[in-house]
């Protein structure tokens, strides 16, 4: 795996924009050491209704190739609400798929989904504690959602 001073997340912008979906799009670049050609480096997304966030996608874990401009990386959410706006950036991480890894901090960038959002506007979503071990796939918090 490549060092984290190695390792440059960029966060792109969403596409596939509807009521209900958006496809995340983020790009790792890895600087030049030495081979072999190629690493694994983790990496998630982070994204919710403000700039906080407050969301993450699961861990992903992709084959960069060293010093290539373009490694993107994609991930889809639904769900979403009808015109509302999301915030959202691309993060690399340790193996763990939970400490930040890689140099700088990414840009946080917003698309507003299509249609009328719904009378009252959107739900509130509050995440909790953390209750319990996490792996790669998952990460158990409790959270509420209050509706609008």
């Amino acid at each position: 795996m490549a060092d984290c001073s190695d390792i440059e997340a960029t966060t792109l912008d969403a596409d596939g924009i509807d009521n209900n979906n958006a496809t995340l799009n983020g790009n790792i670049v890895i600087a030049d050491i030495p081979p072999p050609d190629t690493s694994i480096v983790f990496w998630r997304f982070q994204w919710g209704l403000t700039p906080g966030l407050g969301n993450v996608t699961p861990s992903r874990s992709s084959e960069v190739f060293h010093l290539a401009s373009s490694n993107p990386q994609e991930e889809p959410i639904t769900a979403l609400v009808p015109g509302t706006a999301y915030y959202f950036k691309f993060i690399t991480t340790l193996s763990d798929g939970v400490t930040p890894c890689g140099v700088g901090d990414p840009q946080t960038l917003s698309f507003t989904t299509s249609g009328t959002p719904p009378a009252g506007g959107a739900p509130a979503v509050t995440t909790g504690d953390f209750v319990g071990e996490s792996d790669l796939g998952s990460m158990p918090f409790r959270g509420v959602i209050t509706p609008a």
